[in-house]
C-alpha cells in the first residue's frame, strides 16, 4: 500500500528571482523526523541567508529559507539523485519506474539490559577504585615483607633469646643444637620454723644458694611452710598455738605465713622470708616487710598478729601433720614426696639430681664440686 504524500509550498530565495517549489514528505511514518529535519535545515538555511546579504538588506527584506530538496523518504538528496532528477530521469514523485517505492519497515532494535539489571550494576564505580587501591597496597605490603626477609636470611650472624633469657648466637648454616626437653619438675617442700638455728643456718648457706642458682629454670615447684614443732588449739572461731621456742616464733611464723598467703610464688616471697628468718622480735621481721612489700606493712602487721595469722598457721600444722613418717627434726626437706636428709647439706647437689635430664647449669656446678 502506497504512503500518503503531501505536499508543502515552499518560497525560494534567488538573487534573480522568487518561485515556488513542492516538497514532497510522507507523514504518515515520518512525522518527527520531517519536524527535526524541517528544524535543522530552517536554522541553516537562516543562517545562509544572513551571510548572503547585509543586516541592512536582511532587516528589509523578507526570510526565505532556502531550497531543500527531499526524496519520498524525507531525507534530503544526494548530488547523483539531485543530478538525476534535473535529468528529468526521475522526479521526486517517483522511482525511475514511476511507481513511488515503499519505504523500509523498520524494526525495533533490541532493547539494552539496564544498568541495574547488570551482575556488577551493585558496585559502584567509586567503590570499585577503593578495592583496587586497597588489593594494590596489600600486594605492596607483601612484597616488601617477603624482600625484609630474604635480606635477613642473608645475615651471616642472628641473635635471639635462649629459654633462660640469655642471648645466643647462630649461623643459619649450622645446624642448631638440640634443645633438652623438660621432662620433670622438682617439686621442694621445706617444712621449718622461724627461729630454729637449724633452720636460719640452712636458709643461708644452702636455700639461697640453690634458688639463686636453680630457680630461674623454672623446674621447681618451691613451697615453704613455717610451722615446725609449733601445736594450735581451735578455740570457737580462733586458734591457740604454742611454738617450740615462744611466743615470737609463733608470731613470726604467722608473719612468714601471711606473707606467704599473700604472693603466693616464690620468686616473690622468698626474698621477704629470708630476711625473716632468725630474727628475734615482730618488729625486727616487719622491717622485712618494708623493704621488699613497704605498701602492705600494715595489712601483714594485722595480719600476723590478728585470727587471721593464727588461722594459716593452723593450716601449715596441718599439712605438717600429715607427713609421714612424722617429723622429728626442723627443718625438714621432702623432694619429690621424699624427705631428703642429705639435702640439708647439699641442697643443690640433690635438687640437681632429681632433675630428668639433667639442665647444663646442674652439669656444671657437679663439675665443680667433683673436683
Amino acid at each position: 500500500m502506497r504512503p500518503v504524500i503531501q505536499c508543502q509550498v515552499v518560497r525560494q530565495s534567488t538573487k534573480d528571482s522568487d518561485q515556488l517549489i513542492t516538497r514532497p514528505q510522507a507523514a504518515k511514518y515520518n512525522d518527527s523526523a520531517k519536524s527535526n529535519y524541517i528544524a535543522k535545515y530552517s536554522y541553516r538555511a537562516k543562517n545562509n541567508y544572513k551571510d548572503q546579504f547585509s543586516p541592512e538588506e536582511s532587516r528589509s527584506r523578507p526570510y526565505l529559507p532556502r531550497q531543500v530538496k527531499l526524496n519520498a523518504f524525507g531525507t534530503e538528496l544526494s548530488s547523483d539523485e539531485s543530478a538525476r532528477q534535473a535529468d528529468g530521469s526521475t522526479t521526486p514523485f517517483s522511482s525511475g519506474k514511476g511507481v513511488l517505492p515503499s519505504p523500509p519497515v523498520s524494526r525495533p532494535l533490541p532493547r539494552a539490559r539496564p544498568d541495574y539489571m547488570s551482575p556488577k550494576a551493585h558496585i559502584r564505580p567509586h567503590t570499585k577504585n577503593k578495592i583496587r587501591k586497597y588489593l594494590y597496597a596489600i600486594i605492596f605490603i607483601i612484597a616488601i615483607y617477603l624482600l625484609s626477609r630474604s635480606l635477613n636470611n642473608n645475615n651471616i650472624v642472628q641473635t635471639g633469646i635462649g629459654r633462660n633469657g640469655d642471648f645466643i648466637e647462630f649461623q643459619p648454616n649450622v645446624l642448631a643444637p638440640v634443645v633438652e626437653p623438660v621432662v620433670n619438675k622438682v617439686k621442694l617442700d621445706i617444712y621449718m620454723e622461724a627461729q630454729c638455728p637449724d633452720t636460719s643456718r640452712f636458709f643461708r648457706q644452702q636455700l639461697k644458694k640453690a634458688w639463686d642458682l636453680l630457680g630461674r629454670l623454672n623446674r621447681i615447684e618451691l613451697n615453704v611452710i613455717p610451722f615446725g614443732k609449733a601445736r594450735c588449739t581451735e578455740r570457737g572461731n580462733d586458734f591457740e598455738c604454742q611454738c617450740q621456742h615462744g611466743p615470737t616464733e609463733c608470731e613470726i611464723n604467722q608473719l612468714m605465713n601471711c606473707v606467704i598467703d599473700r604472693y603466693g610464688f616464690p620468686h616473690i616471697y622468698l626474698p621477704a622470708v629470708l630476711c625473716m628468718q632468725g630474727k628475734y622480735s615482730l618488729d625486727e621481721a616487719m622491717k622485712c616487710v618494708t623493704e621488699h612489700f613497704p605498701v602492705e606493712y600494715n595489712r601483714m602487721r594485722e595480719c600476723a598478729s590478728g585470727p587471721r595469722g593464727r588461722r594459716l598457721l593452723a593450716l601449715s600444722g596441718q599439712k605438717t601433720a600429715s607427713l609421714t613418717p612424722a617429723i622429728d627434726f626442723i627443718p625438714w626437706i621432702v623432694i619429690n614426696g621424699a624427705r631428703n636428709s642429705d639435702a640439708l647439706y647439699d641442697l643443690t647437689q640433690n635438687t640437681c639430681e632429681a632433675m630428668q635430664p639433667i639442665p647444663q647449669v646442674c652439669r656444671d656446678y657437679l663439675s665443680s664440686i667433683q673436683k
